[in-house]
């Protein structure tokens, strides 16, 4: 990208056009239009896809949904769907015709979780309730498919072609089931199942994050020092996640879930994934290769 902060300055003018109100009530809306603004120009370069200026305008649209819904607020989130899906399809064609490798599959998932993410917004801009969910949980889960998501699992794919982590098989496969584990034990709950198995998925995910980081902290070359300070930030997200999974044990203090969309979601937004990305795309700039060609 040859302007990679100019997005944000777009990012910030429609949080003023939104303004406090849109804040308080909707920062995880907010954090949406972070990952889509910055986050995923830096994710889609670090994979080697040129970014559209349609794409923007995708954003721009879907900006203007969401900070002025109106009962067809959902057609302007369809462009950017669309091209969502439309890198995700370019991204399978591209390993289907060239070599591939284990990351590729995990860009694939990412991209996918990425194209959910958008697909759960769509859902909050028509007031839709998939599964029974409240308007308040429709919007975190289309910022924590974002997010935990695609972002998470774009880096993920990242560590395995470049660090070469030993069990890459194993790291793969937390990429691959993490999210929809977490997912089906928040809709069980939500449904009345006991809560047992989404504190499991939670706990699971939390371990394999965990690790991710310390694989990203580890790994040195150009960046080091924004990926560093990504990992850090990623540690303590994690550190709160586990306050909020406490809510499942009678008596004992936790964070609510509005304390959790402030801080988890901003410390994942503008610390991990913002400064992780950074780091990823400064050292893939003294490459010959992205993330995408093997080396």
């Amino acid at each position: 990208m040859k302007h990679p902060y100019l997005p944000v300055v777009f990012w910030a003018i429609a949080l003023w056009i939104g303004g406090p109100s849109f804040m308080n009530q909707y920062w995880e809306l907010a954090l949406v239009l972070f990952a889509a603004w910055v986050l995923a120009p830096l994710s889609l370069s670090s994979l080697g896809y040129n970014i559209h200026f349609g794409y923007f305008g995708s954003v721009a649209l879907l900006s203007s949904g969401i900070l002025f819904p109106f009962t067809g607020s959902f057609l302007l989130g369809l462009p950017y769907s669309g091209f969502i899906a439309y890198f995700l399809y370019q991204h399978i064609v591209r390993i289907r015709v060239q070599t591939s490798d284990r990351a590729d599959f995990v860009y694939v998932f990412a991209l996918g979780y990425w194209l959910t993410g958008a697909i759960w917004t769509l859902c909050w801009l028509a007031n839709l309730a998939p599964m029974d969910f409240d308007s308040q949980l429709v919007s975190l889960t289309a910022a924590h498919f974002h997010l935990a998501g695609f972002v998470l699992t774009l880096l993920t794919g990242h560590i395995i072609r470049h660090v070469h982590p030993l069990n890459s098989r194993l790291l793969a496969g937390f990429a691959y089931l993490g999210m929809p584990l977490v997912a089906l034990g928040i809709t069980l709950t939500q449904r009345g199942f006991p809560s047992g198995l989404e504190y499991l998925a939670a706990l699971i995910f939390a371990a394999n994050t965990a690790w991710i980081s310390w694989l990203q902290y580890q790994f040195d070359g150009k960046g080091v020092v924004y990926r560093r300070i990504g990992s850090g930030f990623l540690w303590l997200g994690i550190l709160l996640a586990v306050a909020y999974a406490l809510r499942f044990i009678p008596e004992v203090p936790h964070l609510s879930i509005y304390s959790m969309k402030y801080w988890h979601g901003s410390i994942q937004t503008f610390g991990f994934a913002w400064f992780s990305l950074i780091g990823w795309n400064r050292f893939f700039s003294t490459q010959k290769n992205t993330g995408y060609t093997e080396n």
